[in-house]
């Protein structure tokens, strides 16, 4: 049996079978997360850890400061 495919036939799916695009989007968005998860973990400790080492590293410089005649 040969089957002919046309452009419309490629184009818009038939309505008799379920399209799973949609789920293999969904299992190439998992798989990428999987891979890049420590990328994303990092990008949001960095600037926490640097704001703490600036704050520790500029508190030990300052010391106490008086505040409102205190």
């Amino acid at each position: 049996m040969i089957v002919t495919t046309t452009l419309a036939s490629r184009v818009f799916p038939v309505a008799d079978r379920p399209s799973r695009r949609s789920a293999r989007v969904v299992e190439r968005n998992i798989a990428v997360a999987r891979q890049i998860w420590l990328i994303i973990v990092s990008g949001f400790f960095e600037p926490v850890f640097y704001l703490l080492s600036i704050g520790i590293g500029l508190g030990h410089l300052v010391g106490d400061v008086p505040f409102g005649g205190a």
